[in-house]
């Protein structure tokens, strides 16, 4: 697997994390369990972030002429 591979399946896992994270958030909300949703969105914001550092790194790395 090339680094540019690698680096287009982190964006798409930490979205995907992400999304899976804030959707298990909402249905907590739809079924009145709060005591979960501060965890779960915690989680997506993280994997989210995980994401965009990867995503942001390719751009670096476009920017260099690689």
């Amino acid at each position: 697997m090339s680094e540019f591979e690698l680096i287009c399946f982190q964006m798409i896992a930490g979205a995907g994390e992400a999304r899976t994270n804030f959707i298990a958030a909402l249905e907590e909300a739809k079924s009145g369990n709060f005591q979960n949703i501060d965890t779960l969105m915690k989680k997506g914001d993280d994997a989210y972030i995980q994401g965009h550092h990867a995503h942001a790194s390719l751009i670096q790395e476009e920017a260099k002429g690689n």
